[in-house]
C-alpha cells in the first residue's frame, strides 16, 4: 500500500501542463494511429461493403471496396482462424494497417475497404504485402469515377 506524502508533487514546475490530446478529435485525419474515423465497426457496416459486389484478388489479399457512402476513407479487416494462430493473424492484421496508413494519402475520400488474406497460413513479407496493397489501391482509383 502506498501512502501519499505531503509535498509529493513539489518536484514538478508550476508551469507543466499534461499533454495535448490529439488524435480521433479531427474528423478524418489520420497519423500514426489507425482512429476509429477511419475504420470499418458494425457487421452491418462490414456486409454493406461486402455486398457492393466490388472485389479485387492480389497474390497474398483481397480487397472488397465501395464507393459513395463515407466521408473519409475507412478500413475493416477480416481474419478467419482459418489463416493461423493468433500471432499470425495479428501480424496480417498489423501489416494491413500500416499499408493503410502508408497509402491513405492517395484513397479517394469516399473508400471503404475490407481487407482479408487470399490463402491460409501464407507467410508475407511487408514488401510483398505493400506491393500487393499499393497495386490492388490503383486498381481501385482507376475505376473509380472521378477517373471515368
Amino acid at each position: 500500500m502506498r501512502i501519499s506524502q505531503k509535498n509529493e508533487n513539489c518536484q514538478r514546475p508550476s508551469h507543466h501542463q499534461p499533454p495535448s490530446q490529439t488524435g480521433p478529435q479531427a474528423a478524418c485525419s489520420i497519423s500514426l494511429k489507425f482512429p476509429k474515423s477511419a475504420r470499418i465497426l458494425s457487421k452491418n457496416h462490414y456486409h454493406g461493403v461486402m455486398r457492393a459486389g466490388k472485389k479485387l484478388l492480389g497474390s497474398a489479399l483481397s480487397i472488397d471496396y465501395r464507393l459513395g457512402k463515407a466521408a473519409c476513407p475507412k478500413m475493416g479487416l477480416s481474419v478467419s482462424r482459418r489463416y493461423g494462430k493468433a500471432h499470425k493473424r495479428n501480424r496480417f492484421k498489423r501489416l494491413a494497417r500500416e499499408a493503410f496508413r502508408h497509402c491513405y494519402q492517395d484513397f479517394p475520400s469516399d473508400l471503404e475497404i475490407n481487407v482479408a488474406p487470399r490463402y491460409p497460413t501464407q507467410p508475407i513479407s511487408i514488401e510483398i504485402f505493400l506491393n500487393d496493397f499499393q497495386q490492388l489501391i490503383h486498381k481501385i482509383l482507376l475505376q473509380s469515377p472521378l477517373n471515368t
